[in-house]
């Protein structure tokens, strides 16, 4: 009895605390063109005629970028003319639409692969949002010769994951993808027609602009950590950002993951390209739904509880999960820490040893991933901390998912580099982030094996979080709502519907901004000497090929 009012006092605590800090009010979903007119950050002409209609409701009218970004025509589109056009393309009145705008117009209206916020594609969307952005925003112009920055018009994960190089997709290297490996392979003293033949033959387009600057004021964008211009199987380490995405190259690379390893050796190069957050394009992660359901499940969950309370089935595991310990009281968050942990990688023994650990002595592991039944954007928000190892990579889109959900990340990963950080960003970025005010990062050799015997009895992730106190908690709570602010690509609003990409929702979150910012900071190409004088010491130094071909765990 006593077990019961001391259970049901926790959950009403619960139900407080997620009614103030969370709506409750059902949300009514816009169609699309309501959500258009929802915020007003972006231009939606894409005519250069009519170019200045809605400036003045820009956020970006201010920026040192206004009408300074050039997006490369494709086929069929109004600015498919003139100068900008190759030979090749201006003697051919037919030239072939590129594959992936072919498969994007399909996947959009199926709302499938990078338009559907619950498949595996999705978190390999961040250029569709990029290219979206630049393209109906007024930072473009469309004079060339005004432009400081050029959006090169590929889309390297639509091609490879939407069809255009079949199922399951080609690992061979597209023709377009070598187009650009030709410009960038090529040596100086390369003549122009055979450095730049094949993107004049493949893309169309006039390779002036290349020209100019070397292509340094050229963006390129990976969408995901493992592919790039080259799909190869195997490779770890720095190889992808050296070889398959060219980051030590004149184009700036815009892309969401890093290594600690490969910042520290080329700390100008890095800076010369912008690391971005995974997207998370699930509008309910942002109007409310998910939360609303997180108390509802919790509710259910707690009621069920009391009602078996005297029968075998109210195990030890569900009585110490719904009485939690002293660090999951705070803010109400009923279970120490959630996680999933598949077994693949760089670092199988430190997510074998923390399965075993977490399957078998947490009180938390029986509720969030056998009784729920619930998926993890749920789980989430009952955690209070969310542990995030390796796996084939530094980094995952689970990191952000956790911010997202509330649940302060534990980075078990030496390689892992958070974006817009002191981790990778100058001192006087003012937008800079502190990785050590919402995240906690501990090493993660020290969790390689088991911390329990079979009664369950040592010390391991479970009480080293149970020592964190209540004011670190909250502290790193605070920290949490500035990161979450500057990792979302879109704000807030009852009004977002679930699938924010097929409804053409415009992002307008502070990702975005501190995107713009960076930018601004790269135009006409001006990082890249810093990054050429790193290259060239390195080189007399002997340093450049010895570059690591695994993440550190």
């Amino acid at each position: 009895m006593k077990r019961t009012f001391r259970l049901l006092a926790a959950v009403v605590l619960l139900f407080l605390w997620f009614s103030i800090f969370f709506r409750f009010e059902p949300v009514a979903l816009p169609n699309s063109s309501s959500i258009s007119s929802a915020w007003l950050p972006l231009t939606t002409d894409d005519s250069s005629a009519n170019q200045d209609t809605l400036d003045d409701e820009c956020v970006f009218r201010t920026s040192s970028l206004y009408r300074k970004v050039y997006v490369y025509p494709s086929p069929g589109e109004p600015e498919w003319r003139g100068s900008i056009l190759s030979n090749e393309s201006n003697n051919n009145t037919s030239f072939p639409q590129y594959p992936w705008d072919q498969v994007l117009q399909v996947i959009r209206r199926e709302a499938r692969e990078q338009y559907y916020p619950h498949s595996m594609t999705a978190q390999f969307s961040t250029e569709l949002i990029v290219h979206d952005l630049l393209r109906n925003s007024c930072l473009r112009t469309y004079d060339p010769e005004e432009a400081e920055l050029f959006l090169v018009p590929y889309l390297p994960s639509v091609e490879f994951h939407a069809g255009v190089r079949g199922k399951p997709p080609s690992h061979a290297t597209s023709p377009y993808a070598q187009a650009i490996l030709n410009i960038l392979d090529s040596p100086e003293q390369e003549t122009d027609s055979a450095k730049y033949a094949a993107w004049e033959k493949q893309f169309g387009l006039t390779s002036h602009y290349w020209k100019r600057r070397g292509g340094a004021d050229h963006i390129l964008i990976f969408s995901e950590p493992l592919q790039g211009l080259t799909h190869p199987k195997g490779k770890r380490g720095s190889y992808h950002f050296i070889h398959t995405q060219r980051q030590l190259d004149p184009p700036i690379v815009l892309s969401v993951e890093l290594s600690t390893s490969f910042v520290q050796k080329y700390p100008a190069c890095s800076r010369k390209n912008i690391l971005l957050p995974y997207p998370v394009t699930d509008g309910n992660q942002f109007n409310g739904e998910m939360n609303r359901i997180a108390i509802e499940v919790m509710r259910n969950y707690s009621l069920n509880i009391q009602h078996n309370d005297d029968s075998s089935s109210a195990s030890s595991h569900i009585q110490a999960a719904a009485f939690p310990h002293e660090v999951s009281v705070p803010e109400g968050r009923p279970f120490a820490y959630w996680l999933k942990a598949g077994i693949h990688g760089a670092c199988v023994p430190l997510r074998q040893a923390m399965n075993r650990d977490y399957k078998h002595c947490s009180p938390s592991f029986l509720p969030l991933r056998q009784q729920l039944q619930q998926p993890y954007w749920i789980t989430m928000r009952l955690a209070t901390f969310c542990p995030c190892p390796g796996g084939d990579t530094a980094s995952a889109k689970r990191m952000f998912d956790a911010i997202f959900s509330g649940c302060i990340p534990v980075i078990l990963s030496h390689d892992f580099v958070w974006p817009f950080s002191a981790e990778i960003l100058p001192k006087e970025n003012e937008w800079r982030l502190d990785p050590s005010e919402f995240s906690l990062r501990w090493n993660a050799s020290e969790y390689e094996h088991e911390h329990y015997n079979a009664t369950c009895h040592g010390y391991g992730l479970e009480e080293r979080l149970q020592e964190v106190t209540a004011e670190q908690i909250s502290s790193l709570r605070r920290g949490m709502e500035r990161a979450a602010r500057m990792f979302r690509y879109w704000e807030p609003s009852d009004e977002l519907p679930f699938n924010v990409l097929h409804h053409g929702v415009p992002p307008n979150g502070g990702a975005v901004e501190v995107l713009v910012k960076q930018l601004e900071e790269r135009a006409a190409g001006r990082l890249w000497p810093a990054c050429r004088e790193e290259l060239e010491r390195l080189r007399e130094e002997d340093a450049i090929g010895n570059d690591p071909t695994e993440f550190v765990c």
